[in-house]
């Protein structure tokens, strides 16, 4: 059979997004995906784009990867809307395969979703149908399946589905068959996440994270969750005490593969300052991390059982909120997906560094009219600047520019103060003055030094 521009065209956007988590495109060597998972109610699959707008709004800067999930026992009906709500704000969805049924959030093992009974096919019908949809949809789509199976808190977890003696194997054998029947529908537009817990319970040689790893040709990601107090009984810990446990552990599963930190956060306690929790949360991710390619932070709040609430969400407090709003301004944690969709070489974004005076270039060459939506967006240490009809204005707003055109021009009129930039060209081909998506995105970094040599 012969390849098709269509398959050829997703496993384009595979191998873009692979080479981009990789340190291969867009200088990533300097930047780290921002993302964030709102918890999206009930059954963690009510996606809305208009709450993904709101929190870009919050915290001042845009997402570019967004999860939402799949419960075995709710079925697969809303996962079409939910992969266009979210590239329609101009993220990549991760979907999240929970193999359970009610009650959920219960620890203890389900015979109906055991891990046997899906490695055996009897959930087939409803992975095909996620299958088919993702597929369908087209754009490039992180899946994962069972989620942290190194606790003691899921029914697929290991303690629950053999134990020492059979539960990673069982594990493997399961998101092995699990990736199978993606490939066999056709979506090749999917990378695979393995994603486990930053630390395993019960913490014994046979339930260490590595030991679930399904291997190479089933795995595109690794990834990890991370989270200091969630509940009123557990010890206040920081972030950097945690990561120094979990980073060393994590980054030798799989050193090939690229390393992103699927589930991050911390509760508000009288016991911490979770101000300073994400102020060390996110300078350490920029500075000591550096095979971290992409965070998604947690944002949301339950009651539990005991009548407590667990806030996750970043404005649980105004000191929480501009502790997070200061630190995700960086322009290394980057809100657009560049590098992540797939990008046909007919534009590009440059930028030429005199001293302290930078010009910015977009070259477009071919054919294609690129007619749509395009934007320029200079991330900043003071700011997002966007490129319009009046020059470079301050603004989180998008600037509508119409087709894409040959552009030249310096990016500021006054000199630039020292410090590391992102430039990014955006395009979107919705004609609707929105920046929407799905988005193609190329991007650049410069820095000022504080000579100006």
């Amino acid at each position: 059979m012969g390849v098709t521009m269509g398959s050829l065209r997703r496993i384009l956007l595979v191998l873009l997004f692979f080479f981009a988590l990789s340190g291969i495109l867009c200088a990533a060597d300097d930047f780290c995906f921002f993302g964030v998972f709102p918890g999206w109610g009930e059954f963690e699959d009510d996606v809305s784009t208009d709450a993904l707008v709101n929190f870009e709004r919050l915290v001042g800067k845009r997402v570019a990867v967004v999860p939402f999930s799949v419960f075995f026992g709710q079925g697969a009906s809303k996962v079409p809307g939910n992969l266009e709500a979210i590239a329609s704000y101009g993220a990549v969805p991760l979907v999240r395969l929970m193999p359970w049924g009610p009650p959920y959030w219960v620890p203890e093992y389900q015979e109906r979703y055991s891990l046997l009974r899906i490695a055996r096919g009897e959930h087939d019908a409803l992975l095909r149908e996620v299958a088919e949809a993702v597929r369908d949809f087209g754009e490039l789509t992180v899946v994962t399946f069972g989620v942290e199976m190194n606790g003691d808190w899921f029914p697929w977890s290991g303690v629950f589905q053999g134990g020492a003696q059979e539960g990673p194997e069982n594990f493997r054998r399961a998101f092995r068959h699990v990736v199978e029947v993606f490939r066999e529908a056709g979506a090749a537009n999917v990378l695979w996440l393995f994603q486990v817990n930053h630390e395993s319970h019960p913490d014994e040689p046979w339930n260490a994270p590595a030991n679930y790893y399904p291997g190479d040709d089933y795995v595109d990601i690794v990834g990890f969750s991370l989270y200091g107090k969630q509940f009123v009984d557990e010890p206040w810990m920081s972030f950097g005490e945690l990561m120094e446990r979990a980073y060393p552990v994590v980054s030798r599963i799989a050193p090939e593969k690229p390393l992103i930190l699927a589930e991050w956060g911390v509760g508000e306690w009288p016991d911490g300052d979770k101000a300073a929790w994400y102020e060390e949360a996110l300078a350490l991710l920029k500075d000591r991390y550096p095979l971290i390619r992409a965070a998604i932070v947690y944002h949301d709040r339950w009651e539990n059982a005991d009548g407590t609430y667990s806030d996750l969400r970043v404005d649980s407090s105004p000191e929480s909120l501009e502790a997070f709003r200061e630190g995700i301004k960086w322009p290394y944690f980057e809100g657009f997906p560049c590098g992540l969709s797939l990008w046909a070489g007919s534009l590009a974004v440059s930028a030429t560094v005199e001293g302290r005076e930078v010009e910015i270039e977009v070259a477009k060459s071919g054919d294609a009219p690129w007619c749509g939506e395009w934007w320029i967006v200079a991330e900043t240490l003071f700011g997002r600047y966007v490129f319009g009809p009046e020059g470079w204005t301050a603004t989180t707003e998008p600037v509508f520019q119409g087709c894409v055109r040959a552009f030249r021009g310096s990016i500021f009129d006054a000199a630039l103060i020292p410090g590391t930039y992102a430039v990014k060209l955006v395009y979107d081909p919705r004609s609707d003055r929105i920046l929407n998506g799905p988005l193609t995105c190329t991007c650049t970094h410069f820095t000022i030094s504080p000579f100006g040599e």
